[in-house]
């Protein structure tokens, strides 16, 4: 691995703690990375387990349905069902 794609695994992971649960195209405009660069270190990121893939959502630039993306420490909490 280069120096400079190790640089941009840990931007981008510090992106995605900065921002939680936002798609890749919402991350690279909070951030200075281009979206393609980003998504591509997102895959490398879950592979070492510094990011985490969550549920879709409809993207809120492109507006199509998009991965959201956590860091590893997140947890999904479930709501109780009534009784």
């Amino acid at each position: 691995m280069s120096g400079l794609q190790a640089a941009q695994q840990a931007m981008t992971a510090t992106a995605v703690r900065s921002y939680p649960g936002l798609t890749s195209l919402e991350l690279s405009s909070k951030s200075t990375m281009d979206r393609y660069v980003l998504a591509r270190r997102l895959s490398e990121c879950e592979r070492k387990g510094t990011v985490k893939r969550g549920d879709m959502r409809r993207c809120s630039i492109s507006g199509r349905p998009a991965v959201t993306w956590w860091g590893p420490d997140h947890v999904v909490q479930l709501g109780l069902l009534a009784a």
